[in-house]
């Protein structure tokens, strides 16, 4: 017998906040605990006999068997509605092991249903870029100084009209590019002007972008915004958000192990190394944390990739997201308290650090990306420039460059 696929998910889609409450947080509301027991006693009840194997990894009654034995129904009573903790989360991190076993059977049914969306969305995504209707791109060269930005940087700029000239004045050594990561963040963009913005950036780049091109190299390419903008409004962001989705489930099946780094003993330890690749103790965690991710490579054959490796935007790509997880996993600047946002966050800043490896600077207001992409490009031997953005010193810094 067997999880049936359509039950599950429809189970899944009206007690998706539940369920995330339960296996991806260390501390569970005896309420919630108690529901979730509830239903799935109520599922498991039904006895529903479909071949789910290939995608839950488990079948039915090694489930119910785990299931049993963590959420049994007079344990559950006798642990969360005592006296003693009526009024105060559990902590399960060390209740039982089983526990866990049953937290990576849901997430290897969450990251195939990823999976299945991300393939079912190709089909769409060739239609756009096989229409001329969707395209005006240029392969262009420029011997200028290449100039990357994050989103928080751009928005300041649109609002700071004498910042704004003062970096477009600069032109004559310096050429500030967009890439399709700045544009998806203005389609994001509630109660804003977009085509403003767009017109904006325009100005800002001269039309400049950095893309990945079909040969899986990164380049520059002459295009304005505008095209980019309605390839993301005609795909949608579903394609994103199922890749960043599927990204944070990769994420979140360390998190047992993540767990004994997650102390405030660690985190103040870790942080306090500007350069934890230095440092033996330091080192020698991160470099476990990064043989998880990607390719699976240690530490010391991303600091040994040949350059040429790193031409591929698929090569780029698994390298910064290994390094870019393997610090988040360890705890370097990282927001302990928003632990799936940290996540999800990573997935953005992996892109950004993709197109800004194709600049000689890099500009971000983010302070811990900043310091982890330090790491990362030094990993890699990225020669990018990264610079803090200060509003009252960045024209100034920017002047006295000299590669």
């Amino acid at each position: 017998m067997y999880l049936n696929y359509t039950w599950l998910k429809n189970f899944n889609l009206h007690c998706e906040n539940f369920l995330d409450k339960c296996f991806f947080d260390y501390k569970i509301n005896k309420d919630n605990l108690i529901y979730i027991y509830n239903i799935y006693n109520d599922m498991l009840k039904k006895n529903i006999i479909v071949d789910f194997d290939s995608a839950i990894g488990m079948d039915f009654n090694s489930f119910q068997k785990i299931f049993f034995e963590f959420f049994e129904l007079s344990a559950v009573q006798e642990k969360l509605l005592s006296e003693k903790n009526k009024n105060e989360d559990i902590d399960i991190s060390g209740i039982s092991k089983d526990f866990y076993k049953l937290k990576l059977v849901y997430l290897n049914y969450k990251k195939s249903m990823q999976i299945n969306r991300i393939l079912d969305l190709y089909t769409k995504i060739e239609k756009v870029n096989s229409s001329k209707e969707f395209h005006n791109k240029i392969p262009i060269e420029t011997n200028k100084n290449l100039i990357y930005l994050d989103n928080n940087v751009i928005t300041e700029l649109e609002t700071n009209e004498n910042l704004f000239n003062s970096i477009i004045n600069l032109n004559k050594k310096f050429q500030v590019i967009y890439s399709p990561m700045n544009i998806e963040e203005i389609a994001k963009r509630k109660n804003s002007d977009h085509i403003e913005a767009l017109n904006k950036l325009s100005n800002l780049t001269n039309d400049i972008g950095v893309f990945r091109s079909s040969d899986d190299k990164i380049m520059l390419f002459k295009e304005h915004p505008i095209y980019s903008y309605n390839r993301i409004l005609e795909v949608g962001f579903d394609l994103n958000e199922a890749v960043e989705n599927y990204r944070l489930l990769v994420s979140l099946d360390n998190t047992t192990d993540s767990n004994n780094y997650n102390t405030q003993q660690h985190r103040q330890y870790i942080n306090s190394n500007d350069n934890i690749i230095n440092d033996n103790k330091c080192r020698k965690i991160f470099s476990k944390a990064v043989s998880r991710y990607g390719r699976n490579f240690s530490l010391e054959e991303y600091e040994n990739l040949p350059p040429e490796f790193l031409k591929s935007y698929n090569n780029l790509n698994s390298s910064i997201y290994a390094l870019m997880n393997g610090l988040m996993f360890v705890g370097y600047q990282n927001d302990k308290n928003k632990k799936k946002n940290t996540i999800r966050s990573g997935v953005y800043d992996v892109e950004h650090l993709i197109f800004a490896s194709k600049a000689n600077i890099f500009i971000t207001h983010d302070l811990k990306f900043y310091r982890r992409s330090k790491i990362i490009f030094k990993i890699l031997k990225i020669n990018t420039k990264l610079i803090y953005f200060d509003k009252d010193s960045i024209i100034e810094e920017l002047t006295e460059y000299t590669i």
